[in-house]
C-alpha cells in the first residue's frame, strides 16, 4: 500500500500551499488532482487580482505564473488526472480513480467548488456553442451581439456590466425580484439602457440549431418569453465538490465542510481548506492561510503521535 504522512485532495492554491508547508515541515505529502492542471479555480479569473497582499496580477494566469513558481513540486508527490473516489476514515485510506489505495496519517480536503448549472434542456448541448465560460475573457466575441446573463449575484451583475461594453444588448435574467449582488452593481445595471432586466423569470430551455439562437423563460405569472440571443452566460453560484465524501465528515446544509479554527473537521485526522470549507471569505489570501494553518496543525498532531 502507498503510505504518506499527509494526503491532500485538490491541487488548487489551498492544496498546493498545504503541500508546500507540509514538505517544509518534514511531512511526506501527496496531492491528488482530478484534472490535468494545477491551480484550480484561479484559471477562471479573467479580471485583475488586486486583493492579494503584496502582489497584484492582471488575471488568474499571471497570478499562477507567480504562485506556481514558488512551489517546489519535487518535494511532494503529485498525481494529476487521478480523482479520489472514496475515503475510509476508519482505515485512514482513500481509493483513487486509478484503482489504487493510499494510506494517510492525516488528510487535507481542498477539493474546491464548481459552477452551478441550470439543468435545463439545451444547456449541455450548446456548451461551447454560444454558452460562454467567462464574460471578461470572451467579451470581445460578443461585440454587436445579444447576450443573456443568468443570475442575481455579484458575478452575474459584474459580467453584465462588462458585456454591455461590447454587446448590442444584454438581458439580465434572475429568478427572484431582488438581486443579492452589491448595491453598487445593482445601481449601475439599472442605469444602463443596454441592459434589460427580467426578474423574476426562470430559464426553462435553450434553443438553436448549430449554436445558441434563443433562450425560453417563464415569468412569475407562467407566461412564456422567447428571447433571441447569440450568447448566454450562466452565473448562478457554485457548488462544493464534496459529494465523494459520502457523509464521512460533517457538512453544512449547502454541502460545505464544517471546520474549526484549526481547519479540522469533526474527525481529528481530517482537515478541510479553501473554498470547499465553510468559510465567510472564499478568497486567495484565505486559501493560502488555511493551507498553512492545516499543515502546521498536522505537524503538531503527528509530533504528538511521534510520527515525525
Amino acid at each position: 500500500m502507498n503510505k504518506y504522512d499527509v494526503v491532500i485532495i485538490g491541487a488548487g492554491v489551498a492544496g498546493l500551499t498545504a503541500a508546500h508547508w507540509c514538505s517544509e515541515m518534514g511531512c511526506g505529502a501527496a496531492v491528488f488532482e482530478s484534472g490535468n492542471l494545477t491551480g484550480g479555480q484561479v484559471h477562471w479569473i479573467h479580471n485583475a487580482i488586486e486583493n492579494y497582499p503584496g502582489r497584484k496580477a492582471e488575471n488568474g494566469a499571471e497570478f499562477l505564473d507567480f504562485f506556481l513558481n514558488t512551489i517546489d513540486f519535487n518535494r511532494f508527490s503529485l498525481f494529476l488526472n487521478n480523482k479520489v473516489m472514496k475515503i475510509e476514515p476508519d482505515r485512514k485510506t482513500l481509493l483513487s480513480e486509478s484503482g489504487e489505495e493510499y494510506h494517510y496519517r492525516s488528510l487535507i480536503i481542498a477539493s474546491g467548488v464548481r459552477r452551478r448549472r441550470l439543468n435545463i434542456e439545451g444547456e449541455m448541448e450548446f456548451s461551447g456553442k454560444g454558452i460562454l465560460t467567462s464574460g471578461a475573457g470572451e467579451a470581445e466575441k460578443t461585440k454587436g451581439k445579444t447576450v443573456a446573463v443568468i443570475g442575481g449575484g455579484d458575478a452575474a451583475l459584474e459580467n453584465s456590466l462588462i458585456l454591455a461594453e461590447y454587446a448590442r444588448k444584454v438581458y439580465l435574467i434572475h429568478r427572484r425580484e431582488r438581486f443579492s449582488a452589491r448595491r453598487e452593481f445593482v445601481d449601475k445595471v439599472r442605469k444602463l439602457p443596454k441592459i434589460q432586466i427580467l426578474a423574476p423569470a426562470k430559464p426553462i430551455r435553450i434553443c438553436g440549431n448549430a449554436r445558441v439562437e434563443r433562450i425560453i423563460c417563464e415569468n412569475q405569472d407562467g407566461d412564456v418569453i422567447a428571447l433571441d440571443v447569440d450568447y448566454i452566460l450562466i452565473r448562478i453560484g457554485v457548488l462544493p465538490n464534496t459529494e465523494f465524501l459520502n457523509g464521512c465528515v460533517s457538512l453544512d446544509k449547502k454541502g460545505y465542510i464544517l471546520v474549526d479554527r484549526h481547519c479540522r473537521t469533526n474527525i481529528d485526522s481530517i482537515f478541510a481548506i479553501g473554498d470547499c470549507a465553510a468559510t465567510n471569505s472564499p478568497t486567495l489570501p484565505t486559501a493560502v492561510g488555511m493551507g498553512a494553518t492545516a499543515a502546521k496543525n498536522i505537524q503538531n498532531l503527528l509530533k504528538a503521535e511521534n510520527r515525525i
